[in-house]
């Protein structure tokens, strides 16, 4: 636990000229704050390796100055962290010549997944997490011509040298076939902004942490705390805290803020509140152990061993999941999604105590999933002093670990897990007493008992489920549709589910609950969909260079032709940046219209 609130909070005291300096200065502060906490560099702390392609000649950039900035944050909270030139534990210098090769590979050998992790650090030789960094240069190392990386290595064999990056992507190849779905640790962190698809042993995974802007530092600040968010998992309601205090800085310093006096005083306001909240949620953990008549000196041990349960769990990050649908599709725009909050059927649910079941179902391409991530957020806001817990999951048919209803019950209890430490403790001790259970026939049920368990503590908990059409259709699929409408009836969890008009889906939620039809808001959609038109045929006009007269008539061929679909305005807008603007008109008169062209979504 951290020491009380200072009122002075002390700061550095060089003046704050500008908004970047201050911002800095905050988040320098939170580094500091955050190693007060102990929570990054514990003996049972996850050992850290980061991998990254250094700058070469002649070739793009390998945004080194940003995992420079990475390795330099992490130690600064004192997180376990080396990398090939780092020292190994116990040895005072680095080598030169043929025993600087070795010296590196018994770094780089930790990356494969075999020996002793954490726990002690003085005998690592497997390191729990890697952070790989993508970059263009790591881009055309996978890309190269197998010749010219044969040439490549020859040439740093015959200089008694290895090639760094090769060998170590080498390595994490072998210690993801020997790990189980996404238990190999590996953290891909896409520092140009892309997915990272050229890592070929990353296809299944749903961790790609993207940087937005490499020349920006706040948005590198944003990066370390989704990084760190991922290291450790167990203490992410603590760092949540200080992500929301730099947000809150940094919008007060952009907007109102300009006196360097003010500026120190609003920093130490916001960091006092996060380490209030944290120490709030220290002490009840801790109040919580006593009256269970268990050791505080277990908290820690305890901490560790429902991470490894969470690791076990082998669940997708369901807000991970969340920032990559955004990111391939579009913004959330409010004027997309603000009537559905009026909407009388909406609030009855979800403030109503009866008919805790809501469905809400619609064709392709209405835009279910925007607006069903859109609830997640405004549901999650919920009013102080009265938090109510929002767990969700997205099915995707074609991602198989996204496409199953164990997936979704993994990903459920994953999400509340890391939302309260109390539900984590619950999770652990149902782990604990069946985990050969959470996998096999009887999967379903042992997960489902466990949400149960999870939701039974969590009052009131807003649960979502998306495209549950897509996923995998039969007995699983009929079971869980069977084991939420029962626990809806039974319990004061609010569940919603969404999908398109599937037959076994509708023939069991028809009568159960509450109903929202998108076909039914046909008016509201289809204003939902100028509103996004607009703001799709803007973005054009900017990109293309359009005079106002051709934005108009493209706005209205969009208008026409898009049959109140949102996803065929994204397409064919998708269509239209890839041709000059005197094309544009004539290209989307050619263009089918919505209901001409299959859609999914």
């Amino acid at each position: 636990m951290l020491p009380g609130p200072n009122p002075r909070c002390n700061l550095p005291q060089p003046a704050m000229e500008t908004f970047g300096k201050g911002l800095e200065e905050c988040f320098e502060e939170i580094l500091n704050t955050l190693r007060k906490l102990d929570h990054f560099g514990r003996s049972y702390s996850p050992s850290i390796f980061l991998v990254y392609a250094h700058d070469k000649p002649n070739s793009s950039d390998a945004h080194v100055r940003c995992v420079h900035h990475l390795i330099k944050w992490l130690q600064k909270v004192g997180a376990q962290i080396f990398s090939d030139r780092s020292l190994l534990f116990g040895v005072s210098h680095r080598e030169s010549g043929n025993d600087a090769v070795r010296d590196i590979l018994a770094n780089q050998i930790c990356l494969l997944p075999f020996g002793n992790s954490a726990g002690n650090k003085e005998v690592i030789s497997r390191v729990d997490k890697v952070l790989l960094c993508g970059s263009n240069v790591l881009r055309e190392y996978y890309e190269s011509d197998p010749d010219e990386v044969r040439e490549l290595f020859s040439s740093f064999r015959a200089n008694g040298e290895i090639h760094h990056v090769h060998t170590e992507l080498a390595f994490l190849q072998v210690r993801c076939t020997h790990a189980s779905a996404n238990n190999h640790g590996i953290i891909p962190i896409a520092l140009n902004g892309d997915l990272m698809e050229y890592v070929p042993f990353l296809e299944h995974s749903n961790l790609v942490i993207k940087l937005q802007s490499t020349t920006k530092l706040p948005d590198q600040h944003k990066l370390f705390f989704k990084v760190l968010k991922q290291l450790y998992i167990y203490y992410g309601q603590d760092i949540d805290e200080f992500a929301d205090c730099y947000d809150r800085v940094s919008d007060r310093l952009r907007r109102s803020v300009n006196d360097e006096l003010e500026s120190r005083r609003l920093i130490a306001t916001e960091i006092n509140k996060a380490i209030s909240a944290c120490n709030e949620r220290a002490t009840a953990i801790l109040s919580e152990l006593q009256r269970r008549g268990e050791p505080t000196e277990s908290h820690n041990i305890l901490e560790d061993a429902i991470t490894n349960s969470l690791r076990d769990l082998q669940a997708t990050d369901p807000e991970l999941d969340v920032q990559r649908i955004e990111r391939s599709k579009n913004p959330l725009l409010k004027d997309c999604y603000a009537w559905v909050l009026d909407d009388p059927t909406l609030q009855g649910w979800r403030d109503g105590d009866t008919s805790p079941l809501l469905w809400i179902k619609g064709d392709p391409g209405k835009g279910k999933t925007m607006l069903i991530i859109a609830l997640a957020r405004e549901l999650g806001k919920s009013p102080p002093g009265n938090p109510r817990p929002v767990a969700f999951f997205f099915c995707q048919n074609t991602d198989p670990r996204l496409n199953t209803a164990t997936s979704i019950l993994r990903g459920l209890i994953w999400r509340l897990a890391t939302q309260d430490a109390e539900l984590a403790n619950i999770f652990h001790k149902t782990y604990q007493s069946n985990s050969n259970q959470l996998h096999g026939p009887n999967a379903i049920y042992a997960l489902f008992q466990t949400l149960s368990k999870m939701l039974g503590v969590s009052s009131r908990t807003f649960t979502l489920v998306d495209a549950l059409g897509e996923c995998t259709s039969g007995t699983e699929r009929e079971q869980l549709l069977s084991l939420i409408v029962e626990h809806a009836k039974s319990s004061k969890t609010k569940w919603l589910v969404s999908s398109r008009h599937d037959i076994d889906i509708k023939k069991v939620l028809i009568n159960e609950g509450r109903m929202l039809s998108l076909e039914l808001n046909e008016q509201h959609i289809s204003q939902a969909v100028r509103a996004f038109i607009e703001q799709k045929s803007n973005e054009l006009a900017k990109i293309n260079e359009c005079s106002s007269e051709l934005n108009e008539k493209v706005k209205e061929e969009l208008i026409a032709k898009s049959h109140s679909t949102f996803l065929w305005v994204a397409l064919a807008c998708k269509r239209l940046r890839k041709v000059p603007s005197r094309k544009a008109l004539s290209t989307l008169q050619n263009y089918p219209r919505a209901y001409q062209i299959s859609m999914h979504g």
